[in-house]
């Protein structure tokens, strides 16, 4: 979140974690069991912003499924997640605002050391 202060200066960045911009390709699964792709376009333990061209529902539950760049090799993760904002960017792009609920702990871990490489950041998870 975002609180306009340009009066004092500009904005400040009220986020709970760090986020590190990418583009990885991303799984979606509905709870009407249809499975479509995005892409996430920035990643933190929280959430994630997702740009695809489907649409989704505000507060819609969802599965992500996505391939996280990790020391030697390539992990996915599988983590729920709630759409919480979505707004049209273009005529043939949405863009999500995707909160993630009860990731599993090693998901959390390669997210974590996957945004502490691209931003130079220390991990925060065990």
């Amino acid at each position: 979140m975002k609180l306009d202060y340009r009066g004092h200066g500009g904005t400040i960045d009220q986020r709970k974690h760090r986020r590190a911009t990418g583009d990885l390709m991303a799984v979606v699964g509905t709870a009407q069991g249809r499975a479509v792709q995005g892409r996430l376009k920035d990643l933190s333990l929280s959430g994630a912003r997702m740009e695809a061209s489907f649409l989704l529902e505000r507060e819609s539950e969802v599965w992500l499924l996505f391939r996280v760049p990790h020391a030697e090799a390539v992990e996915h993760v599988l983590a729920p997640a709630k759409v919480v904002r979505l707004h049209h960017a273009n005529e043939e792009t949405i863009v999500y605002g995707m909160r993630f609920t009860e990731v599993p702990e090693r998901s959390r871990a390669v997210i974590d050391e996957y945004v502490a490489r691209a931003t130079g950041a220390e991990c925060v998870c065990g």
